[in-house]
């Protein structure tokens, strides 16, 4: 059975061991709806048209089902006294929706405080002190951008960084070209982590377009030399087809990318990039 999670449970999250045996279909899944911060440690979904909330959904055995119950204070035996109510929704992928349970609050009178983005992981890294990691993917991983903006003392050395489950395309749509995205994959892609000062979050975060809806802010789960780590990343939020980038954005994407990233990734987004030509070519042989 299918459960979306949009809290303690998703990667990151405290409770994320008690999924960690589970397979996660959908890392990027979303349910229209308002999630609140509770106080008490776990936020609270409930259910309206004013926006997305944003979670993953998780193929759960039979076995785990009454344990996230008992976790969520739900007992589907009583119609009332319940933390939180079980029910069964179509929820939003890339692959269209998916019908799923989800745990949605019992009392929503007492919720006074939305959660940033509504997004509970991306809201628990922007309440903490100090810099934040941030997973650079694509031209933010150019310091030379970066520098140019007067922005590198709020950005710590980078390192190279591995993310397990996605890939990088070009599907942002503008006029000059497509920007670069996050899609999910059964492959792994490479960037950059760095630690960013509040500065330079409201700079990506300007840079990124989010007060215009462009991008939206998403934390995922980064490998490097030194560990797993919880990371700050931007996801377009309304995907196109893929395309070509204009050149001058991708000369800072590879730029980036051949002073972190390995030789083997960085070849791949050369060829990755050479495709779009063969791809111009093709179409161009039809048409003649």
């Amino acid at each position: 059975m299918k459960v979306f999670v949009y809290g303690t449970l998703r990667k990151g999250g405290r409770n994320s061991p008690l999924l960690q045996q589970e397979v996660c279909l959908y890392k990027k899944a979303y349910l229209k709806g308002s999630l609140y911060d509770t106080g008490n440690g776990y936020p609270a979904y409930v259910r309206d048209d004013e926006d997305y909330v944003y979670g993953e959904i998780y193929e759960v055995s039979d076995e785990l089902l009454p344990v996230l119950d008992q976790l969520e204070g739900y007992k589907p035996e009583r119609s009332t006294g319940n933390l939180f109510i079980r029910t069964e929704r179509d929820v939003g992928t890339d692959d269209g929706p998916v019908t799923a349970y989800v745990y949605e609050y019992g009392d929503r009178t007492a919720l006074k405080n939305k959660t940033a983005f509504q997004d509970w992981m991306v809201d628990r890294l922007l309440q903490a002190t100090g810099n934040i990691q941030y997973f650079a993917y694509a031209s933010c991983m150019d310091d030379q951008r970066i520098r140019a903006a007067g922005m590198e003392t709020h950005f710590d050395q980078g390192e190279r960084a591995v993310l397990q489950g996605w890939q990088l395309s070009y599907d942002f749509e503008r006029s000059d070209g497509h920007r670069a995205n996050l899609r999910e994959s059964a492959t792994a892609m490479e960037g950059v982590l760095y630690k960013v000062a509040p500065e330079g979050i409201d700079y990506l975060f300007q840079r990124e377009g989010v007060p215009y809806g462009h991008y939206r802010p998403a934390a995922v789960v980064v490998e490097t030399d030194s560990g797993r780590h919880l990371a700050l990343t931007f996801i377009v939020r309304y995907p196109a087809e893929e395309k070509a980038p204009p050149g001058h954005y991708a000369a800072e994407v590879l730029r980036g990318a051949e002073k972190y990233l390995s030789n083997a990734y960085v070849q791949r987004m050369y060829d990755h990039l050479r495709s779009f030509d063969m791809e111009e070519e093709k179409e161009g042989s039809t048409t003649e």
